[in-house]
């Protein structure tokens, strides 16, 4: 327990004998449920995690421990990384539900990877937002801790920081670190989940932060230390990155569509309003670039003429982009005013309005 809250821990693994026992040892004691998910590992690691749980309980810790399988009736198999994730999520979120662990109190869980690359002794930290109800889900960012990303190969950089501003452009969002699997999450979201909108393999916190993004939840970071023990990824970079694009690309387009073009719709104003101004922007700036490239081609714009359209895209871009960012800020705030009963602005009963009242905010579709 943490400050009255119940606290629970997620530990997706495959093939982690080597690693997994370090990580339940090292989970603090103030944890009350540990869940190990054994993603169909080839190795001993369900084994050796069981064991280890046995052996933590045996050393008196007081909280509740188990050891499962991914999805293990799930035809076709569900498996990978994000499948792990959300096979515990589910679990340790029934187990909360029959009042097993948590004991009637508030709860939270956090995700720590079963190769020992996370650090434990920063899961108070990432817990202290959800606690002080200034956040709902919390990532840990490896680029705000004094060491950085030391340690990752280069290729695994350059793509994370691509992936970076490709994720902060899909969700509306400034995540320093969205690639970090390292995150915890409220009761509210866990229960609020879409369980049937899943991503099973690696990308699956740029897919989570993207519903949790859509549907107004707040989200923070804290700055956590990245442990690298040498280990060989089976991942395979290039496929990994087309995905995870693709992801985040149709992300978007759904986003803009929610957020902006319904809203545009149901909501008739007096006054410009951002989401007016947001689709002027973007749908202009796109129009004018597309119109200058044909003119160019048919030489009607001189190079010289057409950078100047060129110009006037990327500063339209970037004004897109502080209106969503204020936009998301602006959505997340009336989404917490309604769910604490606070909700007394008008801006906050004509956005729930615009998008049918619950559906607008914090249910996943």
């Amino acid at each position: 327990m943490r400050s009255g809250w119940a606290v629970g821990v997620v530990v997706p693994a495959l093939d982690e004998a080597e690693h997994i026992v370090g990580v339940i040892e090292a989970i603090p004691e103030w944890v009350d449920a540990i869940v190990v998910v054994n993603d169909h590992s080839s190795d001993d690691t369900k084994g050796v995690a069981r064991r280890a749980v046995e052996q933590r309980c045996q050393d008196g810790w007081e909280g509740k421990g188990w050891v499962i399988d991914t999805f293990p009736e799930s035809q076709p198999p569900r498996k990978g990384v994000g499948a792990a994730i959300e096979a515990g999520m589910q679990f340790i979120s029934t187990k909360a539900g029959a009042g097993i662990w948590c004991r009637g109190r508030q709860w939270c869980v956090a995700v720590m990877d079963g190769d020992g690359q996370m650090e434990a002794g920063d899961l108070s930290a990432m817990l202290q937002p959800i606690i002080d109800d200034t956040a709902d889900h919390v990532k840990g960012s490896r680029q705000l801790h004094p060491l950085g990303l030391t340690g990752m190969p280069i290729i695994r950089r350059m793509g994370s920081w691509i992936l970076t501003h490709l994720t902060n452009l899909a969700t509306g969002l400034s995540v320093s670190d969205p690639q970090s699997g390292y995150a915890a999450s409220s009761h509210e979201v866990v229960k609020a989940w879409n369980w049937e909108r899943h991503w099973d393999g690696y990308g699956y916190p740029n897919h989570r932060l993207l519903q949790l993004s859509l549907n107004s939840w707040r989200i923070s970071e804290v700055p956590v230390k990245a442990i690298y023990h040498g280990q060989n990824s089976d991942m395979n970079i290039f496929s990994f990155f087309l995905k995870v694009s693709a992801l985040l690309w149709f992300g978007l387009l759904r986003r803009g569509s929610k957020w902006y073009i319904d809203t545009v719709i149901k909501v008739k104003t007096d006054e410009l309003s951002s989401e007016e101004s947001m689709l002027l922007m973007w749908f202009g700036a796109w129009l004018g670039l597309v119109l200058a490239s044909v003119a160019v081609v048919l030489r009607i714009l001189s190079y010289w003429q057409a950078s100047w359209v060129l110009l006037f895209f990327v500063m339209a871009m970037y004004g897109c982009r502080l209106i969503d960012k204020k936009v998301a800020t602006d959505r997340a705030d009336q989404f917490y005013a309604i769910r604490r009963g606070i909700a007394t602005t008008t801006e906050a009963h004509h956005n729930s309005k615009a998008a049918g009242n619950d559906t607008t905010f914090g249910h996943p579709e």
